[in-house]
């Protein structure tokens, strides 16, 4: 896909875009985690205050008990927020505003590293539309 194709898509609407990996599982979560903690610049935030990033999704997970968690990636120019609700689904989100045909490539590329680490597709959809793929990277 292109970016004149896929620029209608992240017209400001108010929402957010999701980049989910579907069914990748505790181990593929750990594998995710750790990749992007080395691959990116990033900050982690804890209720909202900066910490060390945890040594585990685990430990995370088991945290969110009392407190609530985000790993802020910089990929390239743009933003990209890393959520940690425990499920077998990771989720990431932008906002469309930020995307231009440059943080778009970097958007593919990060879905397609994502793709390939996890071993599953990757979909770029509008937020919490799950069931809609605006852009899909195959496994």
């Amino acid at each position: 896909m292109t970016w004149s194709q896929a620029s209608p898509d992240f017209e400001p609407d108010g929402g957010l875009r999701d980049i989910y990996v579907r069914n990748v599982g505790p181990s593929g979560w750990e594998n995710v985690y750790h990749w992007l903690l080395d691959t990116f610049p990033h900050v982690f935030l804890r209720d909202g205050v900066e910490v060390e990033p945890p040594p585990s999704v685990q430990f995370i997970w088991e945290d969110r008990k009392i407190a609530s968690s985000l790993l802020r990636l910089r990929v390239g120019d743009l933003r990209v927020n890393c959520h940690f609700f425990q499920s077998d689904d990771l989720e990431l989100d932008i906002r469309p505003e930020e995307i231009n045909e440059e943080q778009f490539r970097g958007v593919r590329h990060l879905m397609l590293s994502l793709g390939r680490l996890a071993g599953r597709q990757v979909i770029l959809t509008y937020e919490n539309a799950k069931g809609l793929r605006l852009l899909g990277i195959p496994t």
